[in-house]
């Protein structure tokens, strides 16, 4: 089986510490990752530090199906296709499981992240990289 490995994001600190309560907040993190021609795509993400010490806090990375369009770039064209989540308590260094995200995921993904720290003032950041392996059958 042929394929590649895109880096959907370098190593990256995030730090969701201030969100108060049941506050979330949402970050777009990449747009347009191409994805097209691919038949499969699995997304491997790995924590490489963190401070996510219980249940009630967490930080999710939600992969979308981006339909970006040059006629209208200002447009938010996107569909939920996996949640990568992380949900104290979190060790690190880790790789969370690679999950195969379900055909019909391009030509374009977008990812974001989102937070909630049901456990403030208790800190909530983590450290994280994400790929994307595309495949395609020989």
């Amino acid at each position: 089986m042929a394929g590649t490995i895109v880096q959907a994001f370098p190593k990256r600190a995030f730090d969701f510490s201030q969100l108060n309560g049941i506050q979330q907040q949402g970050n777009p993190i990449a747009e347009r990752i191409n994805v097209a021609g691919w038949a499969k795509c699995s997304i491997v993400a790995r924590v490489h530090a963190a401070n996510i010490v219980n249940g009630s806090q967490f930080i999710n990375f939600e992969v979308y199906r981006d339909g970006y369009a040059e006629e209208d770039p200002g447009a938010d064209f996107k569909s939920l296709l996996y949640t990568v989540s992380l949900v104290g308590p979190v060790v690190a260094p880790s790789l969370v499981n690679p999950v195969l995200i379900p055909p019909g995921f391009g030509p374009f993904l977008k990812i974001l992240v989102r937070a909630s720290n049901a456990a403030f003032p208790t800190p909530l950041t983590a450290t994280v990289s994400m790929s994307l392996m595309l495949r395609n059958p020989d």
